[in-house]
Order: C-alpha cells, then sequence, then structure tokens
C-alpha cells in the first residue's frame, strides 16, 4: 500500500515497522524497497541518517552484513549520544552485526554504548515516555535482541 509513497518519513516508518524484530513474517524485498525509497527521497531530509539506519537495518535482517555495516557507519556519532535515539539504535544494530560476522569483542563494545544511551533515555517508571515514544520502543526492542545475542559471544 505504501510501495509508491512520496514521503521518506513514511517509507521509513513502514519499513522500521518491519523490522524492529527479528522475524515479522514480511516480505523484505518489499521493505528494501521502502528503505531505498526512503534513503533516495530523504537525500536532503534533516532525517536521513534515521534513513540510513534504517537501511543497515533491513540489510541486517536480509544477513547482507558487509552491507549493514557501510550503511551503519555512515551514521555513527562522532559525539555519542548527541542524538539519543538514534545513536543507541545504531550502535545496537552495530553490536548486533559485529556478533554475525564473529567479531564478539567488538559486538560488546557496540553494546555497551549503545546501553550506555538507551539508560539514559526516558524511564516508563514515571507514566511518559515522551512524544518519543515509538524511537523509545525501538531502542527497547532492539536492545532486548542484541542483549541476547551478543550474551552468547564466545
Amino acid at each position: 500500500r505504501f510501495n509508491e509513497t512520496p514521503d521518506a518519513n513514511i517509507a521509513d516508518r513502514m519499513a522500521k515497522s518491519c523490522l524492529i524484530l527479528p522475524s515479522t513474517g514480511g516480505d523484505l524485498e518489499v521493505v528494501r524497497k521502502l528503505t531505498d525509497r526512503a534513503v533516495m527521497l530523504g537525500a536532503y531530509n534533516i532525517d536521513l541518517p534515521y534513513f540510513q539506519l534504517t537501511k543497515g537495518l533491513a540489510e541486517y535482517r536480509q544477513g547482507r552484513y558487509a552491507s549493514a555495516l557501510e550503511w551503519i557507519k555512515r551514521v555513527l556519532p562522532p559525539d555519542l549520544g548527541k542524538v539519543p535515539f538514534l545513536d543507541a539504535e545504531a550502535y545496537i544494530v552495530l553490536a548486533m552485526v559485529h556478533y554475525q560476522v564473529n567479531q564478539p569483542d567488538e559486538a560488546r563494545v557496540a553494546l555497551a554504548r549503545g546501553s550506555k544511551i538507551a539508560d539514559r533515555l526516558p524511564k516508563p517508571d514515571n507514566g511518559d515516555i515522551g512524544r518519543d515514544w515509538p524511537d523509545w520502543l525501538i531502542v527497547q526492542l532492539l536492545l532486548r535482541e542484541a542483549k541476547l545475542l551478543v550474551k552468547d559471544a564466545p
């Protein structure tokens, strides 16, 4: 339904919705096209790093780890935690990529960085995680997956 959307943000959100869990049963080829569309349409958009991150996550989900690494590296922050949701997601996905390519030490370092940023995000204890709740949820789901994956690293 959204394959031809002229809005990069819509393409990105639709794709990311299909990618935040390891196996959602979605057609990853359709999702890949949505990520390509978001990156293409959003080339001059302030949200381009988010679109690139989603592209990296799509590549990861399809087992294209070298490509995933390239996309994730585009959004890795020079200043850790400056854009908390984006930075946390990037390091968490990076940890999973490193794990898959048998780089357990790098996976643990990336996961520690992502976890450190995630620890500074709003907590649900106060009843309000803010207007960025979709990104908060994405961080929590990816972090849970990465912790389960990387804890088994040799």
